[in-house]
């Protein structure tokens, strides 16, 4: 049996070793946290600055300014898929090696990037509630999507034309459904023109809320 004071040494050995796997693996992680979000990115892109960001974060940054988050220089727009950071991320958290409030982040949104992928693919196969329900959270900018007028408008208008008898109840929010069908490639302008009701952001979400039946959502 060996002595107390060297199996006390070892412990305390292994105990050291572990806080400093502990520190090198959060120091990684912070390497992957997207400079806009401060989250783990779950559709990492690399700008043209070097750095990783979550796509939706970068592609809303650049819409209202062209240069770095990070270095403040002018930058492009183009954005490659950064696939080794994705499924480097994937393992680790995948592993147990990642942990915390930022995983447990970094899961639901994957959980609501799924979602969102599954309900596109059924829009895009004709079901009308995926596409009223896909314009609820453009409206909304929830689930990953930012918010986008235009798009809202577009898969309300398929919706309808689908047939899905709910959104026929939309008056409240488009005062009419020719007005709707007038528009075939809306901006944002010709979006609130269709749509008076929804000429301030505020009525637009407040509709929005009170009719979306989206799962998990409220």
């Amino acid at each position: 049996m060996p002595p107390k004071r060297g199996r006390a040494a070892a412990e305390d050995e292994t105990s050291q070793e572990l806080r400093r796997t502990k520190s090198a693996v959060n120091e990684a992680m912070n390497e992957f946290l997207c400079p806009i979000t401060w989250s783990l990115p779950v559709d990492p892109v690399m700008a043209e600055d070097g750095k990783v960001y979550e796509r939706s974060a970068i592609e809303e940054w650049l819409k209202q300014q062209q240069k770095s988050p990070v270095t403040n220089l002018a930058m492009g727009t183009k954005l490659l898929p950064a696939l080794q950071v994705k499924n480097m991320i994937r393992a680790m958290v995948t592993s147990g090696a990642l942990t915390g409030d930022k995983v447990d982040a970094w899961k639901l949104k994957l959980e609501e990037e799924e979602e969102v992928a599954e309900m596109l693919r059924k829009a895009e196969a004709g079901d009308g509630a995926a596409m009223y329900d896909l314009g609820v959270l453009y409206v909304l900018g929830e689930k990953g999507l930012a918010k986008d007028e235009v798009k809202a408008f577009e898969w309300y208008k398929k919706s309808h034309e689908a047939g899905f008898a709910r959104n026929i109840k939309r008056r409240e929010y488009c005062e009419s459904i020719s007005a709707i069908k007038s528009v075939t490639a809306p901006t944002s302008s010709d979006a609130m023109r269709a749509c008076p009701a929804a000429a301030t952001a505020r009525a637009y979400s407040s509709f929005a809320r009170s009719h979306r039946t989206i799962a998990g959502t409220s």
